[in-house]
């Protein structure tokens, strides 16, 4: 699987979680270049995710946040334009990062358990 399969693969999970169709043109927001880049680094996200305690999260959103800041500012604006990046968006709704952060504290057991899945998959384990 090229790195932009596996990429369309998880965001069609990742939709399909909040009941949205397949979406069909987030992925063109990432030039190819970038694509490998992603790939990468979803990779090492989920086998961090899975392999941390609770001590270790405020590294994890770091290297998130590290991340973000590195893709192109192209494909920041691409993606706030992108249709079904605002289907999705309006799906999910305003969250205050206090109430995703306690949320991931009170359910982080469950959470890395879930990560763990996906990165069996991720991996064709």
């Amino acid at each position: 699987m090229t790195p932009l399969e596996a990429e369309q693969e998880f965001l069609n999970g990742f939709f399909t979680e909040f009941e949205l169709d397949n979406p069909k043109t987030v992925m063109k927001c990432f030039p190819t270049e970038t694509q490998k880049t992603v790939f990468d680094f979803a990779t090492k996200y989920l086998d961090k995710a899975c392999e941390m305690t609770a001590k270790e999260l405020r590294e994890l959103i770091e290297m998130v946040s590290e991340f973000i800041e590195s893709m192109p500012e192209s494909v920041g604006e691409c993606l706030c334009e992108n249709e079904e990046v605002k289907a999705l968006a309006e799906e999910i709704g305003t969250v205050d990062m206090r109430e995703v952060l306690k949320y991931i504290a009170l359910h982080f057991n469950t959470l890395r358990k879930e990560t763990c899945a996906v990165r069996s998959m991720w991996h064709n384990e």
